[in-house]
C-alpha cells in the first residue's frame, strides 16, 4: 500500500494526478499507438456537441444574450443553422486532407479537430435533415441527441483508448488508497 508521502516522491510523470502524470500517459496510449487523430475527433465532437446545445438553450432561455445570439442575415431574414457551418467544415477538411495529403503531425491534428468540431455542428442537427423541418426544439428534435450518442459510441470504439483510460483509472485508484488509509 502506498502513502500519500511515497506518491510524492515518484518523478511527476508517474505521480498520479499531475499535469506531467497525463502528458505521460497521451504520449505512451495514444501518440505512440498512433491513435491521436482518432482521439482529437472524439474529444472535439463531445466538447463541441455539448457546447452547441449549452449555447443553443442559453439563446432559447436568453441568457447571456451579450454573448450569444442567434445568426441570420437580417431582420426578420434567413437564419443560418450551425448545421451550415457543419457542412462547410466537413468539405474544407475533405478537401484539404484528400487534396494535400498532409503528412505533418500538426496539420493531421487540426484536421482531425475540425472534422470532430464539424461533425458535432452537424449531427446536433440530424432531425433539422432527416425530418426537412426545423424540428430542434420539437420532440422529433431528441433524434439529434440519439445520433450524436450513436456517433459518440462510434467515435470511442474506432479510437480504442482502453489502455489509456485503464491506466488512468488505475491512478485514481492509487490515489484514492493513499488518501484513505491517511490514518
Amino acid at each position: 500500500m502506498e502513502s500519500i508521502q511515497q506518491l510524492q516522491q515518484l518523478p511527476a510523470e508517474h505521480r498520479p494526478g499531475t499535469p506531467q502524470r497525463l502528458r505521460f500517459l497521451y504520449h505512451k496510449h495514444v501518440v505512440e499507438e498512433q491513435r491521436e487523430q482518432r482521439f482529437l475527433i472524439l474529444a472535439s465532437f463531445i466538447v463541441t456537441f455539448s457546447l452547441v446545445r449549452f449555447i443553443t438553450h442559453s439563446i432559447r432561455a436568453h441568457r447571456f444574450t451579450r454573448i450569444f445570439r442567434n445568426f441570420s442575415t437580417g431582420n426578420g431574414g434567413l437564419h443560418l443553422h450551425h448545421l451550415v457551418f457543419g457542412i462547410v467544415g466537413l468539405m474544407l477538411g475533405g478537401e484539404i486532407s484528400n487534396g494535400y495529403d498532409p503528412h505533418r503531425r500538426r496539420a493531421r491534428n487540426l484536421l482531425a479537430t475540425l472534422f470532430g468540431t464539424s461533425t458535432a455542428l452537424t449531427m446536433d442537427e440530424f432531425a433539422l435533415w432527416l425530418n426537412l423541418q426545423d424540428v430542434y426544439w420539437a420532440k422529433q428534435g431528441r433524434e439529434s441527441v440519439d445520433a450524436a450518442v450513436i456517433t459518440t459510441a462510434l467515435s470511442f470504439l474506432a479510437f480504442e483508448g482502453r489502455s489509456l483510460f485503464t491506466q488512468m483509472g488505475r491512478d485514481t485508484q492509487r490515489l484514492w488508497r493513499a488518501f484513505t488509509h491517511l490514518g
